[in-house]
């Protein structure tokens, strides 16, 4: 059980789970509430999508090891598959996963009455597969792929919860004058603060994994401009998420709690995050600031709390 858990990355689906659950209580649910509203994408049907993004995003992590076994090896990881778990036992969890999320994904695209929406979790599938495969090697498609998947947990709320909220409260919203982008804003943001800390924690890993993938003949956005240049790229990108962040926050959510939370828990972090990777020379620095760039994720997807609270004090 503890090879299964390592080879699906537990804490990664924990993390899709928690995101979906706090953005949608904490800001789609808050916002509703303000106006007397109520979900119309049952509780049922929300389990449904939660378990078919988390399927999909494991078979993902079980087919990307699953062709990354040499690799792991070269970089000095234990590689599971070949180990703990044979090869055609990896490809048909693989199989079993991806086929009962893109089952789960159409269930729930037909009960919103768009059944066209379940080409999103087959286009995450063949994502996820061809850049296991092929992209992963490549100079910047990987990353941004990866990051582009990371973004999209937040716009299936927005596509999933929110769109028929809209639909079904259409005369309500037009009456009572209710500002339906304020939700979609949110999912928005938190869509791009995603894709960007994503993006610059992708980078990094190349980073901390490019002597096997240099040994592979990978030709990762880190072993073609060099590590310097990657380091003033991910920094620099930082430095704008800091920037934009700032931006959003005086001009559009100037509470107090707010800028204290987004000092301490955000910024500061980020910056943080900076000085070590401007720092960072080897493999186990890279590894510190990865994880760093995780917790700094959790806390900015925590802040739908405050966001929670905020609501609810102009209710």
């Amino acid at each position: 059980m503890k090879y299964f858990l390592r080879l699906i990355r537990w804490q990664n689906l924990l993390m899709i789970i928690y995101i979906f659950l706090t953005l949608r209580y904490c800001i789609l649910g808050s916002f509703l509430d303000l106006y007397g509203l109520q979900f119309r994408f049952p509780l049922v049907h929300f389990i449904l999508l939660v378990a078919a993004t988390v399927l999909i995003a494991a078979a993902g992590y079980i087919i990307n090891d699953y062709f990354d076994v040499e690799t792991d090896r070269l970089n000095q990881k234990d590689p599971i598959i070949g180990y703990y778990f044979s090869s055609n036992v990896a490809v048909i969890l693989y199989v079993v996963f991806s086929l009962i999320g893109l089952v789960l994904g159409a269930i729930v695209s037909v009960k919103i009455g768009h059944s066209t929406f379940t080409l999103i979790f087959f286009i995450a599938a063949s994502l996820l597969w061809f850049y296991s495969s092929a992209f992963k090697q490549s100079f910047l498609i990987g990353n941004l792929i990866i990051a582009l998947l990371a973004a999209l947990v937040p716009l299936l709320l927005l596509i999933y919860d929110l769109l028929p909220a809209m639909e079904y409260y259409g005369p309500e919203i037009k009456v009572m004058d209710i500002n339906m982008n304020i939700p979609a804003l949110w999912m928005l943001g938190y869509a791009s603060f995603a894709f960007i800390y994503t993006f610059v924690r992708e980078v990094l890993k190349d980073l901390e994994d490019s002597f096997g993938d240099q040994k592979r003949g990978y030709q990762t956005l880190a072993l073609t401009i060099g590590e310097q240049a990657s380091k003033i790229l991910v920094s620099l990108t930082l430095l704008i998420a800091i920037t934009l962040l700032v931006w959003v926050f005086v001009k559009y959510l100037n509470v107090t709690l707010s800028l204290i939370y987004l000092a301490l828990f955000l910024v500061l972090p980020s910056i943080i995050t900076i000085y070590l990777i401007i720092r960072a020379k080897n493999k186990r620095q890279y590894h510190i600031t990865s994880i760093l760039l995780k917790i700094i994720m959790f806390l900015g997807v925590s802040y739908s709390f405050i966001v929670c609270y905020i609501f609810h004090t102009f209710k």
